[in-house]
């Protein structure tokens, strides 16, 4: 499965493992299995001087016991302390990510309506860099979970084009509701735009009155040999979503089938039936090298080029949730960047 764009460019991470694609279409190297065997430590030991006296032997008696006696007491207060102070390194699911410090969620929820006015969503144009505003989608019935509209999101914490999208989907979704539980991960250590930082949605809930929210992590970013993606399983989606992908994930949706769309990237958005997102909004190479509180504050700055593509995607998705929600909260859906958005994707 092909990705979306080349591989400084492309939009979406393939659904289909790395291993089973051709040349020129893999996604980015698989994890390699680790080398050595490590223990590299001094092997050496100690030998004294020759002296076969009995007086030499019994001070190097006791001098033997009370070097035991020291070993001894040493291993056993590090074996007290252990238990009592130091936490065992996490492992697989355990260390794909962990709870989001608050003040994170706060600030990235919280930035000024004047920023979003000032950068618009028009990307930026300076820098060659755009944004891809979801795609429009017709004649379809209305994505309905408990009387509300739904947003379906596919995503693994391996990618990096996930990991772009997150930031964006978090400020959009928080103008219509409530997030608890988010964490922080960052993307696969061996793929393009190694490391890239982001939220995770895993174990996440998300309040709303106005639209109901349901995020799959497909994958952790821990290696796995025996995982067909080279990762760590982590939430399947359901018979439901696997049809939503199966269906908008690809031509016509996407665009004419060719060789370079052959569908199921990811993430794939579905808001609503209205509009999907199938790969990023914009590129993850703008985010190489920043800590997440570095891009929450660069968020806060219209001239940043990261503000002017997170924050510009996300009036793009904030656009296509007041559609689906028939324009509540008023409050939000009337701002006036938001109605230039909606115009854009033709729904104004």
């Amino acid at each position: 499965m092909a990705d979306k764009q080349s591989s400084s460019q492309k939009k979406g991470t393939p659904r289909v493992p790395a291993s089973q694609q051709g040349s020129g279409k893999d996604r980015g190297p698989r994890p390699a299995a680790g080398k050595g065997k490590g223990g590299g430590g001094y092997s050496g030991g100690y030998r004294p001087p020759g002296n076969s006296s009995r007086v030499y032997f019994i001070a190097s008696a006791w001098t033997v016991v009370a070097a035991v006696l020291v070993v001894v007491i040493v291993l056993v207060v590090l074996k007290v302390t252990s238990s009592t102070t130091s936490t065992p390194p996490k492992k697989g699911i355990a260390a794909s990510s962990r709870p989001a410090p608050a003040s994170l969620v706060n600030k990235v929820t919280h930035i000024p309506q004047a920023t979003f006015n000032a950068v618009g969503i028009s990307g930026d144009a300076s820098q060659s860099l755009p944004i891809s505003g979801p795609i429009p989608i017709k004649g379809q019935p209305p994505l309905v979970v408990n009387g509300k509209p739904a947003v379906v999101y596919i995503g693994a914490e391996y990618c990096p084009f996930c990991a772009a999208e997150r930031w964006p989907m978090v400020i959009a979704l928080s103008r219509f509701g409530t997030f608890s539980n988010l964490r922080i991960t960052h993307s696969g250590m061996h793929d393009v735009f190694a490391g890239t930082k982001t939220f995770s949605f895993y174990k996440s809930t998300y309040t709303s009155p106005y639209l109901v929210f349901e995020p799959v992590e497909t994958y952790t970013n821990q290696p796995s040999p025996n995982s067909p993606t080279g990762y760590l399983p982590l939430q399947a989606p359901t018979s439901q979503q696997n049809a939503l992908i199966s269906k908008y994930d690809g031509p016509p949706y996407t665009g004419p089938a060719s060789s370079s769309n052959t569908g199921g990237a990811i993430p794939f958005i579905d808001l609503g039936n209205r509009f999907i997102v199938s790969g990023a909004s914009y590129t993850p190479s703008v985010l190489s090298g920043y800590s997440r509180n570095s891009i929450a504050s660069e968020l806060y700055h219209p001239s940043s080029i990261l503000a002017k593509l997170v924050d510009g995607s996300a009036n793009y998705l904030t656009a296509a949730i007041c559609v689906i929600t028939h324009n509540q909260p008023a409050n939000v859906c009337s701002l006036p960047v938001i109605i230039k958005a909606k115009k854009a994707l033709g729904a104004g």
